[in-house]
């Protein structure tokens, strides 16, 4: 099992949403290295000044980080993140943990 701490493990956080950001800024003020990807980029803009670093793709994003935590609203982008041509399960590492959360109305 991998040990979580902000002096070693950089999280992967896919979905700058309204709840993904909150998400982010709060890991971001608990020290961790946080990289972040979106389908809009502008919506990163305020993460990526205060340290996020920006990835150009899910499987980007997963090569480069120990966790990866995803927060996508539909099942169809679900699959495309996870399984697409530059998704995570591409490039996802064995030891990593993953984690999806799906907000639904």
């Amino acid at each position: 099992m991998l040990e979580i701490n902000s002096q070693e493990t950089v999280i992967g956080f896919v979905g700058i949403g309204v709840m993904g950001k909150s998400m982010v800024a709060n890991l971001m003020g608990g020290d961790y290295r946080v990289n972040v990807y979106n389908r809009t980029s502008s919506k990163a803009d305020e993460l990526l000044a205060g340290g996020a670093v920006w990835q150009e793709s899910p499987g980007q994003l997963a090569a480069v980080s120990d966790v990866i935590i995803t927060m996508i609203g539909t099942p169809q982008d679900v699959r495309e993140v996870y399984l697409g041509a530059d998704g995570i399960l591409k490039s996802s590492r064995q030891e990593q943990e993953q984690a999806s959360f799906r907000f639904q109305e």
